[in-house]
């Protein structure tokens, strides 16, 4: 006959084995938040020859270089067509000459010129006239070192324009950068590190031309700090 078949092993005693380790995700890079936008102080009042006090509100005056960009000037932009548009919504200078707008900054603390990385305008219209922006000014303010604690100011020169005016970011912003060096007349390191920035001057070139539309067209401008 046939030997009987073999027993079965007794059941196991040992515990059961332990599931494995759950995998650890992969670790992912640290998350870096983006840089704030820089702090820009806009102008808050303006001046031209023909509007001395910058109250008219009417099409192309200059108290539309006033404050941010608003939602029509960045719907302009956007389009991404460099040319002569809505005057509800940006400066067109005057063909007569000066072409010159002075704008204001009342902002608490005051800009320090060696805060300032840039004078930045929007420009939507190039125009024609060769250089379109002749020349933008800093007024600096200096507290005065004599008793009566009255101050001084002086216009410097940041910025001359050329014919390389035909590179302006058009539709866009563009950034006219500041710094001691840019300085016309050169002032003392003192005053660079004291002075406050009150104003600017804007000075459009003085090409002739009987046609608002060769003319360079701006809104918003102001102070980038650095």
């Amino acid at each position: 006959s046939s030997p009987p078949p073999p027993s079965p092993p007794p059941p196991s005693r040992l515990p059961p084995p332990s599931p494995p380790p759950p995998t650890r995700p992969p670790l992912l890079p640290p998350k870096f938040s983006p840089p704030p936008p820089p702090i820009t102080y806009w102008a808050t009042s303006a001046s031209t020859a023909k509007d001395p006090l910058g109250f008219s509100t009417t099409g192309g005056a200059v108290a539309k270089l006033l404050g941010a960009p608003n939602a029509n000037v960045l719907k302009a932009i956007a389009k991404g067509v460099c040319k002569p548009g809505d005057a509800a919504n940006r400066w067109i200078p005057s063909l007569e000459t000066p072409r010159t707008a002075v704008l204001y900054f009342n902002q608490t603390p005051a800009a320090k010129v060696s805060r300032v990385g840039a004078v930045v305008a929007y420009v939507l219209n190039r125009g024609t006239i060769d250089p379109a922006i002749a020349s933008i000014e800093l007024l600096l303010q200096t507290p005065s070192q004599q008793a009566t604690n009255a101050t001084q100011q002086q216009w410097v020169n940041i910025y001359r324009g050329s014919s390389s005016d035909q590179q302006l970011t058009c539709p866009g912003l563009n950034r006219f950068p500041v710094s001691a060096a840019a300085l016309q007349p050169p002032v003392s390191a003192a005053v660079f590190a004291a002075a406050e920035v009150v104003g600017v001057r804007l000075n459009v070139g003085a090409g002739a031309t009987s046609n608002k539309a060769n003319l360079p067209q701006m809104a918003a401008m102001g102070l980038q700090m650095a």
